[in-house]
């Protein structure tokens, strides 16, 4: 009977075992699965966000390319298509984003500062009066429809020289 008692209790023992061990490893593996799942969930929404931001980056490309198109600006490539344009990158500040694009230069020489802000001056003046001009001609709700970030103001709050471009960074009162 003693014998009996002792596998017993070697029994209930091992099957205690068994189950601590089945438990720790099936929680280890739904922490694991959690962990994994949390990660693919996070991976999507930063594709999520990029792919908007690049939506976004086209938009208002198109709508920059409305103003610059025919233009002549010191040292810059005029330009026959929004993709002459070229989207790089934006930044996040105090709540803003900042967009930044690149314009093709006509010269490899570097473009002094002074004529660098004279050429921001200009298409901002450019910007205001495209604004203004789609207002009178389309009618504020079309005008809204058709050029979201003209309508809400755009502006160019930085430009520098590359060396093989003109960088301009951009900020818009529009976040659809």
């Amino acid at each position: 009977m003693n014998n009996i008692k002792q596998i017993l209790c070697t029994i209930a023992g091992a099957a205690k075992a068994a189950t601590a061990f089945i438990v720790a490893t099936l929680a280890g593996y739904l922490q694991s699965e959690k962990e994994s799942q949390q990660a693919y969930i996070q991976q999507m929404q930063q594709q999520q966000r990029t792919a908007y931001i690049q939506s976004i980056m086209y938009e208002l490309a198109n709508n920059l390319y409305y103003v610059l198109k025919g233009r002549n600006y010191y040292f810059i490539k005029p330009l026959t298509a929004s993709a002459d344009i070229r989207s790089l990158n934006y930044q996040e500040y105090n709540g803003q984003f900042i967009y930044i694009y690149e314009l093709t230069k006509t010269t490899q020489v570097t473009v002094a500062s002074t004529i660098l802000l004279q050429v921001k001056k200009d298409i901002n003046a450019d910007i205001a009066q495209a604004h203004h001009y789609l207002m009178s001609v389309y009618g504020e709700q079309a005008f809204m429809l058709t050029y979201p970030f003209l309508f809400h103001g755009i502006k160019v709050v930085g430009i520098k020289d590359t060396g093989t471009a003109i960088r301009i960074q951009i900020v818009s009162n529009y976040m659809p």
